[in-house]
């Protein structure tokens, strides 16, 4: 299902000492019989596809990927995006064709394809300022050429980004984020919860006591390292919640725009030490936004229970990008009527006892919440400080929860195992 070639490697920021599979849910999710689920009915063809993958601890990387796969007749390899100039096709493809979206990037920032077969759509794309080694690996005479290599435009995630590109020589503009376009699956259906991903305890407590439903708190930092198929089981699963929630309050902006794209009502809650509005730039118009005062202050201006409907002025960027992405591969999976999920995961929507158990798999503990919420702040004067200290807690955000990570996936492993 998740292709024949793998190019990635462990993530130097995530300690191997915790290292955690779980094996038992994910053949379950991949039907018990450990089948693969592809289920695309598209024929192999001479051109090959690649999808990105990640070796950090933060889940909305795969999100990205998802929403590129919805326009892959299938993924023949996997590339690691902070490697790409690393990668070596073994089978000398004519062509392989790569869907280059997302946030960029990691160390050892090989950005530059060396491979001539590689075909890469740069759209949605987004540079951390941050760092000067991505600023060489992207800007620099390799990574100018590698960008301008197809002829056309560079999209960019956000009007910020778009215009940094412009101002290194490259022809960009603002294409909005792949994940504006991913598709629901009709298997899951719309449930009661209300879901808080990422926010402050202050807020998580502020809307449990609004609200007589229940109100489930999950976070896309994972405290296990995960192999590469669970990490992309694991997003799906996450995004089973967020089209399942009946609505959604949230600080991360890949459960704001996917939320958005499942036409979940969501709202921004722009949290202090966080929220980094470059990032933010144009996104955030698509939804409602608060900072978390205003919010606290005005709890009428998003009622979990009576949310109403989010704003539509996403969706011209949503249909431009639809139109680039499969003018691009010549495929798009909602013509085949799948959804995003190539998984079981719907069949856990509404399983309580599984769901309570994966719940607290993939909720921080408050201690951990309050550290990376007071680690931020320290460097709050500057936006490239802010994005250097990102690296620095998502490395202890993942190590610190290890004795947590494996009390859990116990509790976890004898839930499956019972089911």
């Amino acid at each position: 299902m998740y292709g024949s070639h793998l190019a990635a490697h462990p993530s130097p920021h995530v300690p191997s000492s915790i290292y955690v599979r779980l094996p038992q849910l994910y053949s379950y999710l991949r039907g018990g019989d450990g089948a693969a689920r592809n289920g695309t009915g598209y024929d192999a063809r001479v051109t090959k596809f690649a999808l990105y993958t990640y070796s950090t601890p933060n889940l909305g990387d795969e999100v990205q990927s998802i929403a590129a796969r919805r326009f892959l007749p299938q993924v023949d390899y996997y590339i690691n995006r902070d490697e790409l100039g690393t990668f070596s096709d073994p089978d000398n493809t004519d062509e392989i064709k790569l869907i280059a979206n997302g946030w960029y990037m990691h160390s050892p920032y090989q950005f530059a394809p060396t491979d001539p077969n590689i075909n890469p759509l740069w759209v949605s794309m987004y540079v951390n300022r941050g760092n000067d080694k991505v600023q060489q690996a992207m800007f620099g005479p390799d990574g100018l050429a590698a960008m301008r290599g197809p002829g056309i435009p560079v999209g960019a995630r956000d009007p910020e980004t778009a215009k940094l590109m412009r101002s290194k020589g490259l022809d960009a503009y603002w294409s909005g984020c792949a994940t504006l376009t991913l598709q629901r699956d009709e298997r899951i259906k719309k449930q009661d919860f209300v879901l808080a991903c990422d926010v402050s305890d202050e807020v998580f407590e502020f809307v449990k006591s609004k609200t007589d439903r229940p109100v489930y708190r999950i976070s896309p930092y994972f405290n296990a390292n995960l192999t590469l198929e669970e990490r992309f089981a694991t997003a799906e699963w996450m995004l089973s919640m967020y089209q399942a929630a009946h609505s959604t309050v949230t600080c991360r902006l890949h459960c704001m725009l996917p939320s958005t794209a499942f036409g979940t009502p969501v709202a921004l809650i722009k949290t202090p030490g966080n929220y980094v509005a470059r990032r933010f730039a144009g996104l955030e118009s698509f939804v409602r936004s608060a900072t978390q005062d205003e919010y606290l202050n005005n709890y009428e201006f998003f009622n979990v229970d009576d949310p109403g409907e989010n704003p539509t002025d996403f969706l011209e960027k949503r249909q431009s990008l639809v139109d680039t992405f499969s003018t691009f591969t010549g495929y798009d999976a909602v013509d085949h009527g799948i959804g995003f999920s190539r998984t079981n995961i719907p069949e856990l929507i509404g399983n309580e006892a599984l769901m309570s158990s994966i719940m607290k798999f993939t909720e921080p503990s408050n201690k951990l919440r309050k550290e990376h919420v007071a680690t931020e702040k320290q460097l709050k004067e500057s936006l490239s400080q802010q994005e250097a200290l990102q690296q620095r807690v998502d490395s202890s955000f993942v190590g610190k929860a290890e004795i947590q990570a494996r009390r859990l996936v116990r509790g976890l492993r004898r839930r499956v195992s019972a089911k």
